[in-house]
């Protein structure tokens, strides 16, 4: 089974832009509603570059303890494009930076999945 998460990560080109701005829209994933939605910055929340990433589980190897995933930076502009069609709020992913898969151990996805640092928000 998939499984998409919104958590926070470290984009260097967000950093170079200084993103996140304040009212600069990104997009997110809900983990209840398991829908997605446009938000927008809060000036100083957080740090340049350290902007909400989607994480899509796209599978485990159990022999080598994997989990492969891609990673993908929520902010319009960078990762995502966010905007208005008529009363419809459209979110495009980026299929090319979406590509890449990634991997890290069960042991860090599970604590990537599990804590949620209610602390660091934009």
């Amino acid at each position: 089974m998939k499984a998409v998460i919104t958590r926070l990560g470290y984009c260097p080109e967000c950093f170079k832009k200084g993103s996140p701005k304040a009212d600069q829209p990104f997009a997110v994933f809900g983990d209840t509603s398991k829908e997605f939605f446009v938000k927008f910055a809060k000036s100083g929340r957080c740090h340049k570059g350290f902007t909400p990433h989607f994480f899509l589980k796209v599978g485990i190897s159990t022999d080598s303890k994997q989990v492969f995933y891609k990673k993908l930076c929520c902010m319009h502009g960078c990762g995502t494009d966010c905007y208005r069609e008529g009363s419809t709020i459209v979110i495009e992913l980026n299929q090319e930076k979406w590509s890449k898969i990634l991997s890290m151990n069960i042991r860090d996805w599970n604590a990537l999945v599990f804590y949620r640092d209610e602390s660091m928000k934009i």
